[in-house]
């Protein structure tokens, strides 16, 4: 779920930088693509305050989905010493079901 809503979001952010970036390509003053040289720039303020907005949700969902990588490692330390295969860059979901499934206990 978290997952399908990080995508969801960082699809809304291509769309607002997409926005930003026909702006400046619209913008025929040299000097003003000069001071405003990236896509963000060009966004209105309502735009921006969106954009930044996702980021910060973005920051949170990654939290969730990724986890701290204190709880990462220490979830994949188990599973090396169990012996059991797991994909690297599984989210930290599918690391703890995988956990579960086996009855490791993840200490340290």
């Amino acid at each position: 779920m978290n997952e399908q809503r990080m995508l969801d979001l960082a699809k809304e952010l291509d769309d607002l930088c997409a926005t930003g970036n026909r702006r400046r390509c619209l913008c025929t003053y040299a000097p003003m693509q000069t001071l405003c040289p990236t896509d963000v720039e060009w966004l209105t303020a309502d735009e921006m305050e969106r954009y930044q907005a996702i980021q910060i949700e973005l920051v949170y969902l990654r939290a969730d989905v990724v986890g701290h990588p204190k709880e990462r490692i220490k979830i994949k330390r188990a599973l090396r010493a169990a012996g059991i295969a797991y994909d690297k860059e599984a989210p930290l979901a599918v690391l703890k079901q995988i956990v579960e499934a086996h009855g490791i206990e993840c200490t340290g």
